[in-house]
């Protein structure tokens, strides 16, 4: 019951932000401080996941865990230094772990 229940309201709280920009129109204002802040939360949360991942294998999963996932952080890095699209970068960040997720599996 309690899972059906965080379900909802993940669902409603996802709706509703969604919903906010469409209903709010034009009345809603942001600054464009708050503008150019907005446009980097996404890349900053997905900074954060794959540092926890990182953190997290590097205690619990050894080298093995470890290597594909700096290498997706570095590949990604590299292709976000270069100023490619956020598309680009997951795509090529994923390819880098996968890569070297196989590699370490076939030398295991």
């Amino acid at each position: 019951m309690n899972a059906w229940v965080a379900v909802l309201v993940a669902g409603a709280g996802s709706f509703l932000m969604r919903a906010l920009p469409l209903l709010a129109g034009d009345r809603l204002h942001l600054s464009e401080r708050w503008q150019a802040t907005l446009r980097h939360v996404g890349m900053g949360g997905i900074a954060a996941l794959l540092t926890l991942f990182v953190l997290g294998f590097g205690r619990d999963g050894g080298v093995a865990g470890l290597l594909p996932a700096l290498g997706a952080m570095a590949v990604g890095g590299a292709l976000a230094l270069l100023r490619r699209s956020m598309t680009v970068v997951l795509i090529g960040g994923g390819a880098g772990y996968a890569a070297l997720a196989w590699l370490v599996a076939a030398l295991g």
